[in-house]
């Protein structure tokens, strides 16, 4: 009996190495030459990495083996999944259904071109601002064959549209987002072949943005120097919390502003017990001017800064005292001996409240200076009117006083004014002039004039004037002048003029008493040296 033996094909032959036509950046167009002798049922491409070459390491990426299959009727493929700018050798072998036969000879080194870069890797946050984000990232590990130029950033967030920006290298801004807001980032690296894929993201938020004004702001329990503030804290924080309160309140008079700076959540507890506290933030401010008009506005500070003004409130303090007067009383009209008429004029500054009385303190002028004085030396007498005049009685005839005057409304009594320089009340009336009592010499010369002037002028014939004269002269102890003996005497033998005896009487009488005024003068010019 005969057997007949059925055996497979033969194995297929070694295959000659395939030839690259073409290359892309992850693919490759290789043809190869088909085997004879043996039945091919399909090829088997392997791409061979070419780690012993020096520019693989410089740009291309280490790869590994990758392998490919086509039906056996093809003679060319078109290899995929190849890494960029990289280095690649081919092999080739045929299958049949005895098996595989052995790889060829490696190709010629080829080398894929640049593509894109991967990823960038390790994207985070350095910095926060308002509106934009500080981002850093550390590069692909692949540039995909070709320098990365520049990086795409990207911020997206779940309410607002898509924000990218363009950055050279890390690290880089990105601008244009909203405040106190969380940002999903990413990164993706552009090189000549494209831009990357985006990295994985990172979420991040926005710095905090400055609070909100505070609301309803209201004053309560106002006084001339003070008052109680209250608001609302405002409706937003910005994401930070409202640290303190900042309170300026403007005069429209020249008196300066108030600023204060009140801690947030710290209320006193003058204010907790307030009627109407209702758990409101506030305080007293204090160190205002009384009737003074007033626009008070509020700004929250945080970390993030000071929020915008306050609705402007518009308060008037309560009144205080009048000012002092411009100037110390003056005289109004002429003194009198006992009374004084005054004036002055009103305050610059009632105060808020109407002037109801004046006091005008008196003093010794002697008693104090004109310096001002808001508590007055125990005064003589105070006078107090209604108006900015009055009359002042009971005064010293012939007396220097001095006058401050002050002014009281509702609210008190204002300081005073200096006090005024010293102001007389009339002297007294003259009287007649006194008569001046004659001295004891002056008593004896008149009359010892009075005896020598009955002598002379009594007529005695038949005596000598001229001796009598001179005895009479001797006897008061004077002499007569050489004028008064020329002129009241004739030469001897030469008749006196006017006629006779009686006019040479008479004559000599007239020089006798010229004679004697002469020496009573020049006596009592004596008596007073």
């Amino acid at each position: 009996v005969s057997k007949t033996l059925v055996t497979g094909p033969a194995l297929p032959g070694q295959l000659k190495p395939p030839s690259v036509s073409s290359v892309g950046r992850s693919q490759a167009m290789l043809r190869w030459v088909p085997g004879e002798g043996f039945r091919v049922s399909h090829y088997s491409v392997k791409a061979v990495p070419c780690f012993n070459c020096e520019d693989q390491l410089d740009g291309g990426a280490l790869t590994e083996e990758v392998v490919r299959t086509c039906d056996g009727g093809k003679i060319e493929m078109l290899f995929t999944g190849l890494c960029t700018f990289s280095w690649y050798r081919f092999r080739l072998r045929a299958h049949n259904s005895s098996g595989c036969g052995p790889w060829s000879p490696e190709s010629p080194q080829v080398r894929t071109k640049a593509g894109v870069a991967a990823p960038p890797l390790d994207v985070h946050m350095l910095e926060s601002a308002r509106d934009s984000l500080c981002i850093d990232w550390a590069p692909p590990v692949n540039d995909g064959g070709a320098c990365i130029t520049s990086y795409v950033l990207r911020a997206q967030c779940a309410d607002s549209k898509t924000v990218q920006a363009i950055a050279a290298d890390p690290p880089a801004w990105i601008t244009g987002l909203k405040g106190n807001t969380s940002y999903t980032l990413a990164v993706a690296a552009i090189n000549a072949a494209g831009t990357s894929a985006f990295s994985s993201s990172a979420i991040v938020r926005t710095a905090a943005l400055t609070p909100g004004p505070p609301t309803n702001l209201e004053a309560v329990d106002t006084r001339a120097e003070s008052m109680i503030l209250r608001w609302a804290p405002p409706c937003n924080d910005g994401g930070s919390p409202v640290l303190r309160y900042k309170i300026r309140a403007e005069p429209t008079s020249a008196h300066p502003a108030v600023e204060m700076i009140v801690t947030a959540g710290v209320p006193s507890i003058e204010l907790v017990n307030a009627e109407g506290w209702r758990g409101r933030a506030g305080v007293r401010l204090p160190l205002l001017y009384g009737a003074t008009f007033y626009k008070i506005t509020l700004q929250a500070q945080s970390i993030a800064g000071d929020s915008e003004e306050s609705e402007q409130l518009l308060v008037t303090t309560g009144p205080t005292v009048p000012a002092a007067p411009s100037a110390p009383p003056r005289l109004a009209k002429d003194p009198t001996q006992t009374k004084l008429s005054l004036a002055w004029d009103n305050p610059s500054d009632n105060g808020g409240s109407d002037i109801v009385l004046f006091e005008v303190l008196v003093v010794s002028a002697d008693s104090c200076g004109t310096a001002p004085s808001s508590i007055p030396p125990q005064p003589l007498s105070r006078v107090h009117v209604a108006s900015s005049e009055c009359v002042v009685d009971g005064l010293e005839v012939g007396t220097s006083y001095r006058f401050a005057v002050r002014a009281k409304n509702k609210r008190g009594w204002g300081p005073s004014t200096k006090w005024s320089q010293p102001i007389h009340t009339a002297p007294s009336a003259p009287g007649p002039p006194a008569v001046p009592r004659p001295s004891k010499s002056t008593a004896r010369l008149d009359q010892r004039l009075e005896s020598a002037v009955r002598r002379l002028t009594t007529p005695r014939p038949k005596l000598k004037l001229r001796s009598s004269s001179e005895k009479n002269l001797a006897s008061l102890g004077l002499h007569r002048s050489p004028s008064c003996s020329s002129r009241g005497s004739s030469p001897a033998g030469t008749p006196a003029p006017g006629g006779g005896p009686p006019q040479m009487q008479a004559n000599r009488v007239t020089e006798a008493l010229r004679c004697l005024k002469m020496a009573a003068k020049a006596t009592t010019v004596e008596e007073g040296r």
